[in-house]
């Protein structure tokens, strides 16, 4: 049987520290059908030159180099490139591992279907990062699915909103003209995965952790209003993609996660115009969600946090959070130097 031809699009800007280790890690895929397509996003580190370096070795490696328009463009130019019968998107601070594509394409071959979704492993410098077996109990039970079910699984948090964990059909992307929005910095994911999912017949799932995820480092005050604004504008447009389509009653809950993920990441101290607006607008959108009674629909965390918001006290709470541990430190600091 001949294998079919893998596409792996690596957006990369300023990734020069991690490239080297997470294109090793696609060349040395026990499947060896595959392109590598590094979209160089106007780096001003030697990103650009380690990907011709590395190119230069392996003939499987294809650079292309645009000024800085952000990480959403740089994948539709790397979809644009793809010529694999199957694609898959691959941060440029992640890694595969060794048999990853392997055991995806012999997935799809004993359940033939549009999506291969995959579990994934959190990692750092150190070492893996623990997950809770709560949480690897979440991935779903099915081996196959058809599109609905698929959604429900990612608005019950059983799939993440994260595209890397998923190999799909590169026809799909082409046909239907599936793109990233050029105007979101941060949410991109969290609409894509909705737009793919909505736009295919069936899903097959591999219950194994095969893709492994960097934690990120925190992020600014002015990032963060960004992350927010952003988690707004998705919710608006997912709005619109659902209004689409057959009822699906889980959205409910999944939006109103969206909205309290928003307000949450607002900078600490709403003292800004701007923070302050965004904080507003989302509370009168979270209030109404409190009058349909979610709060016993939506997982423990999320709940507590919806009824703080609901209440005003959610920053509060947050100040006295971060006090306490910094009494802790300074206690533990006095301590240590008697």
């Amino acid at each position: 049987m001949t294998k079919p031809l893998v596409s792996l699009i690596i957006p990369a800007f300023n990734a020069a520290k991690y490239l080297r280790s997470c294109i090793t890690s696609l060349t040395a895929q026990t499947y060896d059908n595959i392109e590598i397509i590094i979209v160089d996003d106007g780096s001003s580190d030697n990103t650009l030159a380690l990907s011709y370096e590395m190119a230069s070795i392996d003939h499987r490696i294809h650079v292309i180099h645009q000024e800085n328009a952000g990480v959403s463009i740089a994948r539709n130019i790397g979809i644009d490139h793809a010529s694999g019968k199957y694609l898959q998107f691959v941060d440029a601070d992640d890694e595969l591992i060794g048999d990853a594509l392997e055991l995806e394409i012999q997935a799809l071959q004993k359940k033939p279907a549009d999506v291969l979704h995959f579990d994934f492993q959190p990692f750092n410098s150190y070492g893996p990062l623990p997950r809770t077996k709560e949480v690897l109990a979440s991935f779903p039970i099915d081996d196959f699915s058809g599109s609905e079910r698929a959604m429900e699984h990612v608005h019950r948090g059983a799939i993440g909103n994260y595209v890397w964990a998923f190999l799909l059909k590169t026809s799909i992307l082409k046909e239907k003209g599936l793109r990233f929005r050029p105007n979101l910095i941060f949410g991109e994911d969290a609409l894509f995965v909705n737009e793919l999912l909505a736009s295919i017949d069936s899903v097959a799932y591999l219950n194994r952790q095969i893709y492994r995820y960097r934690e990120e480092d925190g992020v600014s005050s002015m990032r963060k209003l960004q992350f927010s604004l952003d988690d707004e504008y998705v919710v608006q447009q997912l709005d619109v993609l659902y209004e689409s389509l057959p009822k699906i009653p889980t959205y409910s809950i999944y939006r109103t996660k969206l909205l309290i993920d928003a307000y949450c990441v607002l900078p600490d101290k709403k003292t800004d115009p701007n923070t302050k607006k965004t904080a507003r607008r989302l509370s009168k959108q979270l209030r109404q969600a409190t009058k349909y009674n979610l709060f016993q629909q939506l997982p423990q965390k999320y709940a507590l946090k919806l009824f703080l918001i609901d209440i005003g006290l959610y920053d509060l709470g947050i100040f006295f959070s971060r006090s306490t541990r910094l009494m802790k430190c300074c206690n533990k600091d006095e301590f240590n130097n008697k």
